[in-house]
C-alpha cells in the first residue's frame, strides 16, 4: 500500500474533523469556517487547513464565497444521494477491473486491511480502514483516471456519513460486507465483482437517506 505523505495525512485529518464537527451539529449550515482558528484548534500550521478546506470546497460540503470566506452548506437530499451514486458508478466499474489484475501482494494487503477491521473497536478510526480499503482496489485497477474520479466523489465525507452519522451497522456486519467483496475479488470475476461493488455502495446509500428521512421527520414532529 503506498504511504500516504505527512501533508495528506494532515489535510485529510482536518478533513474529517470538519466533517465530523458538521456531522454533530457543532457546524451549523452558513457558518463560517475560520482557517486560522481551525488551524489552532488543531495544533497545525494554516497550509495543510486551507488545503482542506478548499477540497471540502470542492465536494460540495463549503462554500467560498468571494471576499467573505469559506462557509458550511446544506447539501439537500438529492445531492447527497446524487454522490453515493455517482461513487457507486465509478467503485463498480473499479472492482471489474481490479478483479482481472488484482497481484497475490495486493489480495495480501487487503487481508491486512481486513484483519484491522476485524480488530476494530472504534467506529471513527473504522472509516480510515474504510477508506484505505477502497483506495486499495481502486488503485488496483490500474486506472489513475478512475482513481481521481474516485477522489472527487465525497469519499471521506460519504464514508463518515454512512459509518458513524447513518449508525445502522455493527462494527462486525461492516466487516462481513467488507469481506464479501474481498471474497468476490479473489474469484477474479469483473462482472460479479462489479455487481458486489455497487450493491455495496448502493446499500449504505439507502441506508443513508433512511436516516435522513428519520431526521426530518422528526425535525418536523
Amino acid at each position: 500500500m503506498a504511504r500516504r505523505s505527512n501533508k495528506e495525512t494532515l489535510r485529510s485529518e482536518v478533513i474529517r474533523y470538519i466533517i465530523k464537527e458538521i456531522g454533530e451539529g457543532r457546524y451549523q449550515p452558513g457558518e463560517r469556517i475560520v482557517e486560522t482558528k481551525l488551524a489552532k484548534e488543531l495544533n497545525m500550521s494554516q497550509a495543510p487547513v486551507r488545503e482542506a478546506v478548499l477540497e471540502l470546497s470542492i465536494m460540495g460540503v463549503l462554500e467560498e464565497r468571494p471576499y467573505a470566506g469559506s462557509f458550511v452548506r446544506s447539501p439537500n437530499g438529492k445531492e447527497v444521494e446524487d454522490h453515493y451514486k455517482a461513487r457507486a458508478v465509478v467503485e463498480a466499474f473499479a472492482a471489474s477491473l481490479a478483479a482481472q489484475r488484482i497481484t497475490e501482494e495486493e489480495l495480501e494487503e487487503l487481508e491486512a486491511i481486513l484483519q484491522k477491521m476485524l480488530e476494530c473497536s472504534d467506529f471513527e478510526e473504522f472509516v480510515d480502514i474504510d477508506h484505505d480499503f477502497h483506495e486499495k482496489i481502486v488503485d488496483a485497477s490500474g486506472n489513475r483516471v478512475l482513481k481521481r474520479l474516485w477522489s472527487s466523489v465525497s469519499v471521506y465525507e460519504l464514508t463518515y456519513q454512512t459509518i458513524v452519522l447513518a449508525n445502522r451497522w455493527t462494527l462486525v456486519g461492516l466487516y462481513e460486507k467488507h469481506k464479501r467483496l474481498y471474497d468476490v475479488l479473489k474469484t477474479g470475476s469483473g462482472p460479479a465483482a462489479m455487481a458486489e461493488m455497487f450493491l455495496h455502495i448502493d446499500g449504505f446509500r439507502a441506508g443513508v437517506m433512511d436516516t435522513r428521512a428519520d431526521k426530518e421527520t422528526e425535525a418536523g414532529a
